[in-house]
């Protein structure tokens, strides 16, 4: 996602001096792909946060969304609107309101219509969505039973949500990015019971839901943020949304992901971190120092900094603050009188 934001996606404003892909005429072409490390993200969580809700009530499961989320993003927060109100003014087109930066300390400023400090927290809002569809199916009483109905019915309804105009909930239903978090579901009972027919028939039904959907919307969005230059065809992004897919099942099916595991979980604890802050100190960065650093150079010592202020930010505040405001909201919840 860094290398996609750094090289190939156009901003408002030119952190290089000049267009992106002016500068990086050959590496746009290929980085943009880098995007579709959001699709796989979204595949990721789906078989994640269901393995998170297994065997979990409600209260538990909330109590651990919050803690995972919640601590780096405000530091994301904290530190975007400090850039963008007293360092980099320009970088935001004249700094973040009281209003909006109160609005994104809660991640439900896409709810209420206010802008993201960052652009790169829209996939939270996705997050947030996908996480009460799943409150849901916890309340009610998460079983395999209703996970397979659930992972069959979601994708259609969102996509006929959207086709007949309800926006509500198709919005809600985390149109049309409904098929990568269904098949992350599917992928996390196929890690159970590898044998089921059904189960395949969910992830290749989804699969075709992401083919047939996602992979145009997001050909149609990068083309877009690349000022409609068609560096991404409906084919090229099918290709990148079958990537995705046989990354994941690589990781969760086989083996070699088993074996995987710790070293990619490792690496995982500083990537949300990271793609927090990418967004906007990745290109201040650029912008003060493109002049004199050479750009690949450039490129990859910004994408060091920030992965090792990742780092830090996992370690000294994430871990810590998220292992307290985990044990307070479970606190709360055992409190009498509070639903769990």
């Amino acid at each position: 996602m860094a290398l996609y934001h750094f090289t190939s996606r156009e901003w408002s404003f030119d952190p290089w001096g000049m267009r992106q892909h002016e500068r990086f005429p050959r590496l746009a072409g290929l980085s943009i792909f880098g995007a579709y490390g959001v699709d796989l993200f979204f595949l990721i969580s789906g078989f994640v946060i269901i393995m998170t809700a297994w065997n979990r009530d409600v209260g538990s499961f909330a109590a651990s969304r919050v803690a995972r989320l919640f601590p780096a993003y405000w530091v994301s927060v904290i530190a975007a609107t400090f850039l963008f109100n007293v360092v980099w003014r320009a970088g935001s087109g004249g700094g973040v309101s009281l209003q909006v930066f109160a609005g994104n300390m809660t991640m439900m400023q896409s709810a209420v219509g206010l802008t993201s400090v960052s652009g790169s927290f829209w996939t939270l809002w996705a997050e947030l969505r996908f996480y009460f569809l799943v409150g849901i199916l916890v309340a009610t009483g998460l079983n395999e039973r209703r996970l397979v109905v659930f992972i069959g019915a979601w994708a259609p309804l969102a996509g006929v949500a959207q086709q007949a105009g309800f926006g509500f909930v198709s919005e809600l239903l985390v149109a049309p990015f409904s098929p990568l978090f269904a098949a992350g579901m599917a992928l996390f009972l196929l890690h159970r019971n590898r044998k089921s027919l059904l189960l395949w028939l969910l992830l290749l039904e989804n699969l075709a839901f992401a083919l047939a959907w996602t992979a145009p919307y997001r050909c149609e969005v990068l083309n877009t943020a690349t000022d409609g230059i068609e560096r991404v065809t409906t084919t090229t992004s099918a290709i990148a949304i079958v990537v995705c897919f046989a990354f994941i099942m690589v990781m969760v099916l086989t083996s070699f992901g088993t074996k995987s595991w710790p070293r990619i979980a490792s690496l995982a604890a500083i990537t949300y971190p990271l793609y927090l802050i990418h967004d906007h100190w990745g290109p201040w960065l650029i912008s003060e120092l493109h002049s004199k650093v050479p750009a690949y150079a450039l490129v990859v010592c910004v994408i060091v900094l920030l992965g090792l202020v990742a780092y830090g930010i996992h370690r000294g505040i994430e871990r810590p603050l998220g292992r307290r405001l985990r044990r307070a909201l479970l606190a709360v919840r055992a409190r009498p009188g509070v639903p769990g």
